[in-house]
């Protein structure tokens, strides 16, 4: 992928990630260098901002790896939890959002439905919308 097609990505990725952070998610873009890194960003971001519970929904994050691999491949991986537990109902449905969120705002995102796996942006050849 090329650098002024990422910069076009990454600013449509942004205003998306803006719109679920207003939808009681947590949602980080570059949330440390591994997933490990990135869930403990989210927690460390849910406690200070000391969140109501019962209307939290999850995390959407991505790390600094996943974006690497996305400047590489055009493909970013999206890490995805669901509250309260992280069980899979609870993550399925938040992946689900998420990838509708993203679908609406003219990304391409492949996702199986399950909570074992990420959803995946495909940027090949993309243009802003």
């Amino acid at each position: 992928m090329n650098r002024s097609n990422w910069k076009r990505a990454h600013q449509d990725i942004t205003e998306v990630f803006n719109r679920l952070n207003e939808l009681s998610l947590i949602a980080l873009q570059k949330a440390g260098t591994t997933q490990s890194d990135g869930f403990s960003d989210c927690v460390e971001l849910y406690n200070a901002q000391q969140l109501n519970q019962d209307a939290f929904l999850g995390f959407c994050f991505y790390t600094g790896q996943d974006e690497k691999r996305a400047k590489k491949t055009s493909e970013l991986p999206l890490a995805i939890w669901g509250s309260p537990e992280g069980d899979d109902k609870a993550t399925e449905t938040i992946g689900q959002l998420v990838v509708d969120i993203f679908t609406d705002s003219g990304f391409t995102v492949e996702w199986n439905g399950s909570s074992k796996t990420r959803p995946i942006l495909y940027l090949h050849g993309y243009s802003a919308k």
